[in-house]
């Protein structure tokens, strides 16, 4: 009997991540008047889909952490951004509407949709703010108790990453 016991034993399906591409990218936030000209502000936002997160608060935080130091674009980001999100979201019925209703449609989609309609399957997020003396240093604040900064090279090459497809 101890061994059919253990055998029923359920065991942590495989965590998944999908990257929203659609709802991920560069979009201008502000803008700021430098030298006597109008500058555009950019922030650079990813949203990634969870799913079988881990139901243990934190064994999801690790999860999420390691999900983040491994994928985050930081050090990649042109000098004209200086917010960077990484929002993570549970797969479920909520969101995957979205992304099975509204990612292939010609009317697109918007993250403030999700926010609205599925704020309560928000898993998680991971924000920082550039550093206005030194552009190679990430400041973070948020989630609500990390201070953590991330340094990048100073002779870090940037890429061209991708605007968010559609308006917000």
């Amino acid at each position: 009997m101890f061994v059919f016991c253990l055998s029923c034993k359920t065991k942590q399906e495989v965590v998944t991540y999908t990257y929203l591409e659609k709802i991920s990218g560069k979009k201008p936030s502000s803008y700021k008047v430098i030298d006597g000209k109008l500058k555009d502000i950019y922030v650079y936002k990813e949203n990634i889909l969870i799913d079988n997160e881990p139901e243990d608060r934190n064994d999801k935080y690790k999860l999420l952490l390691k999900y983040f130091n491994d994928n985050n674009k930081i050090c990649l980001l042109e000098d004209d951004i200086t917010r960077y999100s990484m929002t993570f979201w549970t797969k479920n019925s909520c969101t995957e509407y979205y992304i099975n209703n509204y990612l292939e449609s010609s009317s697109g989609i918007s993250s403030n949709n999700i926010y609205d309609d599925c704020e309560n399957d928000l898993t998680g997020s991971y924000y920082y703010k550039r550093d206005e003396k030194n552009p190679n240093v990430w400041v973070s604040r948020l989630p609500k108790g990390l201070n953590d900064t991330i340094y990048c090279n100073p002779n870090r090459k940037t890429i061209k990453l991708p605007n968010i497809k559609y308006n917000e």
